[in-house]
């Protein structure tokens, strides 16, 4: 806005090529623009007493030029007259002073050496002024409007994020640029696999012929989403959006989420061309071929799990981010509550019987065939957040009334290890009576969203079972590897059969460091946070010392009981682990971890270790079409995979992207990330 403009709630005017502020305002400016400490914030000089000083130097300097300041030395939300220093000059809003909303003391803005052009959009912070959520941060707001808040049923939770506006550190001039600088890295990558994925996409899309063709496609436009719109990438995403609507019409868009998990398998090549269909062709064609595309009368069904945390909260997460911009959509809310009524026809079995694992278009459901007609605890307790923010967003309380019965069910399990679930079991009696125990593969979400879902409703009884789920894991399933110097912290898997600990490690069960960071802060358990921090180490380990720079997906670590000789590969000497599945695929879970501890604790060195991982994706896993991930850590001689999993992108780029991104942008305080990388907001009544 010009300074010619009046500044919305201030009653700002130009009169005489001067600006007119009110006293208080005045000093401040004057303070910030007089003191060799203006670069500090505020709040810090006066917790100090340096303010009161320094206000006294305001107020002769206030007297000396009677109300009036030359208007080029005043920043009005983000105006800036020609003046040379207007780039260090701070802007007046709501009378305080704010630095300038960007990444860095440059503008960001402008057309790369790749000829892609760069916009960095206002900061999410400072379009939705405010505080958004349940939270308050530390020191604000009056008793009356707390008083007020409590009234209307708000919660009182401590605060999550680490207070990086308080820190002089985080405000420094060569970290804005720094971080500016790798966050445009990471948004090319986002393009780069944007641009290599969109055409093989768009031409699968547009060369669905038989139901598993489509059961494959759908969904995965709708995966990636909220990465683009996090990104910025606004042409891209609605250059998604327009492939859901021609999928499947404006009314038929939950549709699209009817698909079988996989890998994007990239087969084709060429630049992106989106050819426009109107959406009334797209459904009629559906509604020709009975509904389901094709001619293909095979019903592969749906799995349950995957398009509860990637559909389903793609689409909620879409809608909020949208509804935060003031640019909600509600055929994307009518799209999830279909989808979720779809969903719903998984709970066939008697009162509190956990959900199928696949529905059939007759509407019958059945079971996991790879588990012989068990389920998996991640399976039948992932989807608590999903469905209460539903039931929140509708107004329909059916939903979270499914998720309370099935929550019932899983309490009602009494396993052999109190807090310690089976990784699979019956479903019809909960039967495991030996079983194997982690907090890895088919066993990760149950314990994500315990916390996850006392973060989100308040109810105590998530809390109290994640409590009693993480001293289990305390006591049975971290133990110390054997290492020359300083032993590595394992968070492995127990055999009830043999009453022992298998020092082991999936890639997935790296996502436990950033869950205890998490519930540390939240819960005050500080023995919590001494527990991540060794183990986030341990994850990030395994990439430091890998040849390659990148994880492999499954280690085990000797310890002194172990014998030598085990029949793995192991590292170079003295790195104290072997590989079992040297793999590497573009898993999220140790840059998730990194995003939280970093979001949590402020600790700059988790964002290096990101850009460590960053520098070795590009380096061995950037293709001309994308990315692939490595077939052996230790060897890239080896080879690529050829597949970019769904969630290169809608997880470990879009945390590798917020990391060094502006931490009020998805504040902690403000979103909880679903299993799948998805964005739920507070509160919840």
């Amino acid at each position: 806005m010009s300074a010619d403009e009046e500044a919305p709630g201030h009653g700002s005017s130009r009169r005489a090529a001067t600006t007119l502020l009110p006293t208080h305002r005045f000093l401040t400016t004057v303070v910030r623009h007089t003191s060799p400490f203006y670069s500090v914030p505020l709040h810090y000089l006066k917790r100090r007493g340096v303010f009161l000083v320094l206000l006294c130097m305001g107020g002769i300097a206030f007297l000396h030029s009677a109300y009036l300041i030359p208007s080029d030395n005043v920043l009005l939300h983000g105006s800036s007259s020609s003046s040379k220093s207007s780039k260090k000059n701070p802007f007046v809003t709501l009378g305080h002073i704010r630095e300038p909303p960007s990444y860095g003391s440059a503008p960001v803005n402008g057309v790369d050496e790749d000829g892609f052009e760069i916009v960095v959009e206002e900061p999410f912070a400072e379009r939705n002024k405010g505080w958004i959520g349940h939270r308050q941060p530390s020191g604000q707001g009056s008793f009356n409007e707390q008083q007020q808040q409590q009234q209307k049923g708000e919660r009182r939770l401590p605060r999550t994020q680490f207070d990086f506006a308080a820190s002089l550190i985080h405000n420094s001039e060569a970290r804005a640029d720094r971080n500016k600088n790798r966050l445009v890295a990471v948004k090319k990558m986002i393009r780069h696999a944007w641009f290599g994925l969109a055409p093989t996409m768009v031409k699968r899309t547009d060369d669905i012929k038989t139901k598993s063709q489509r059961l494959q496609v759908r969904g995965e436009w709708i995966d990636i989403m909220d990465t683009l719109l996090l990104a910025g990438m606004s042409d891209e995403y609605d250059i998604a959006k327009t492939k859901v609507q021609e999928l499947t019409g404006p009314r038929r868009l939950s549709k699209l989420a009817l698909f079988g998990s996989g890998p994007w398998r990239k087969d084709g090549q060429g630049q992106l061309e989106v050819e426009q269909q109107e959406p009334e062709t797209a459904l009629d064609e559906i509604q020709e071929d009975g509904g389901d595309g094709g001619n293909d009368s095979e019903d592969h069904g749906i799995g349950f799990f995957d398009n509860v945390v990637r559909q389903l909260g793609g689409l909620l997460s879409i809608y909020e981010l949208e509804q935060s911009r003031s640019n909600e959509d509600p055929e994307i809310l009518k799209a999830a509550v279909e989808l979720g009524d779809k969903l719903a026809l998984a709970f066939q079995g008697p009162n509190n019987a956990p959900p199928a694992s696949t529905i059939f278009e007759s509407g019958e459901v059945g079971l996991n065939k790879v588990l012989a007609g068990k389920v998996s605890l991640a399976e039948v307790s992932t989807f608590q957040l999903e469905f209460r923010q539903l039931s929140h967003l509708t107004s329909n309380d059916k939903y979270r009334e499914l998720a309370e019965s099935n929550f019932k069910y899983l309490a009602s399990l009494n396993p052999k290890i109190p807090g310690l679930y089976p990784a699979y079991f019956d479903p019809k009696d909960g039967a495991a009576p030996e079983y194997v125990a982690s907090f890895g593969s088919l066993s990760d979400g149950f314990y994500e969203y315990l916390l996850k879902t006392y973060l989100l409703t308040g109810d105590e009884k998530f809390k109290d079972l994640y409590i009693s789920s993480i001293e289990a894991m305390h006591k049975h399933l971290i133990s110390h590897s054997q290492k020359s110097s300083e032993p590595y912290l394992v968070l492995g898997v127990y055999d009830t059969a043999t009453d022992s600990l298998v020092p082991k490690m999936d890639h997935l069960s790296c996502f436990a460091p950033g869950l205890l960071a998490l519930g540390a802060k939240v819960l005050n358990r500080p023995k919590d946070l001494t527990a991540a921090r060794g183990l986030i180490e341990t994850c990030f380990m395994s990439y430091r010392n890998s040849a390659t720079g990148l994880g492999a997906d499954e280690i085990a670590f000797l310890r002194p009981e172990f014998s030598k000789g085990k029949e793995f590969e192991m590292l170079p000497r003295g790195a104290g682990f072997y590989l079992i599945d040297p793999e590497y695929t573009l898993r999220p879970e140790t840059v998730e971890s990194l995003f939280i501890f970093y979001r949590v604790t402020g600790e700059e060195k988790y964002q290096e270790y990101a850009w460590d991982i960053v520098q070795a994706i590009e380096k061995h896993c950037r293709t001309k079409d994308g990315y692939s991930g490595l077939v052996n850590v230790m060897d890239a001689s080896e080879g690529l995979t050829n597949t970019m999993p769904s969630h290169f992108l809608s997880q470990t780029l879009k945390y590798l992207f917020l990391i060094f991104d502006d931490p009020e942008v998805t504040s902690l305080d403000d979103y909880i990330f679903n299993t799948e990388g998805h964005l739920i907001k507070y509160p919840i009544p």
